[in-house]
């Protein structure tokens, strides 16, 4: 089996690729516009090139035959599409119908996973939450509203042209080596550096929302999991299932770490408008392909504070003198 990962420099592909390295008989191909950090999986045949270079797309389509491609590649912050809402939107739809287009035209039986976004919801009434894949979509910001064209693009492409497209709304990922501009890891990377002494407060934006978090290490495995038991055409929500306010979060960091600091809030990473609760139903995923949450948020959480702990002891060679590898 071929597996071609778009984006797969990525955070959740990197993640992705280590899952798939477990199954030897596996072909693991990846695609993205940026080199891999840090260390080059052996078993992945990597390839730089942009989506939106068609001939290229087109070639590599062609010399790869996968019979599995995962859509990973994407502009997929909200905060970056609010500051650039023409080059989030543009680059997300055309990375993609760029794609579906060249496997229409060549007549591919490949099965294809579109991972889309919780954010397609928009605001909701709290009476619709735990939100299901039938509810109505509001997006509210660029990247929701991108993320949603797709969805649009890829019934069309299943329903008319007959291309195996399996559609996703995945809601808020954490994990291991997640990059420190997302809300979680963010939190983490601040909590530890008052941990040793090199700030003072944690800086945030507005921590009364509620989101529904799962661990990366969990999103792969249900992303491998619908391209083998997913229908094409159907869409499926990737989530936990429970919600914490983010305040919450910022708690369980506080206890997990064993120290206490204050919050000041910089009104500049307070979106427009945003969504006050998010929290998904994952009763699709689980009845098409038997899904099983592995990880638990206090896990997900324990795991991040380590590998950032480590990354600040390791950079400021404090030889463990200010560790928490007792947490």
């Amino acid at each position: 089996m071929k597996y071609l990962i778009l984006g797969s420099s990525g955070f959740v592909a990197q993640h992705y690729i280590k899952h798939l390295e477990k199954n030897k008989s596996i072909k693991i191909i990846g695609l993205d516009i940026n080199e891999p950090v840090g260390k080059k999986s052996k078993n992945l045949e990597f390839i730089k090139s942009s989506l939106l270079d068609r001939t290229s797309l087109k070639k590599i389509l062609i010399n790869t035959n996968p019979n599995y491609i995962i859509h990973l590649a994407a502009h997929s912050s909200v905060a970056f599409s609010w500051n650039h809402p023409y080059e989030s939107f543009t680059n997300n739809i055309y990375c993609f119908l760029n794609l579906i287009e060249e496997l229409r035209i060549l007549k591919s039986n490949a099965k294809v996973l579109l991972v889309g976004s919780s954010e397609e919801y928009g605001q909701v009434k709290s009476t619709h939450i735990p939100l299901k894949e039938i509810t109505n979509l509001n997006p509210l910001n660029p990247y929701a509203i991108s993320r949603a064209t797709q969805e649009q693009l890829a019934k069309v492409y299943t329903n008319v042209y007959g291309i195996n497209i399996i559609s996703t709304r995945s809601f808020n990922h954490i994990g291991p080596n997640q990059p420190s501009h997302f809300v979680v890891s963010s939190f983490i990377k601040q909590a530890v550096e008052i941990k040793f002494g090199l700030r003072k407060n944690l800086t945030c934006g507005n921590i009364e929302i509620i989101r529904d978090f799962i661990d990366v290490r969990d999103v792969v495995i249900s992303y491998d999991l619908l391209l083998k038991f997913g229908k094409p055409g159907e869409i499926y929500n990737i989530c936990s299932g429970k919600g914490y306010a983010l305040k919450e979060i910022i708690n369980m960091i506080k206890k997990i770490i064993k120290i206490d600091f204050d919050t000041v809030v910089d009104n500049s990473l307070i979106r427009p408008i945003d969504n006050q609760i998010i929290i998904g139903s994952n009763q699709k995923l689980i009845d098409a392909t038997g899904f099983n949450q592995n990880y638990c948020i206090k896990k997900s959480l324990i795991d991040m504070i380590k590998i950032e702990t480590d990354r600040i002891q390791y950079a400021y060679n404090m030889n463990g003198l200010y560790g928490i590898s007792n947490i």
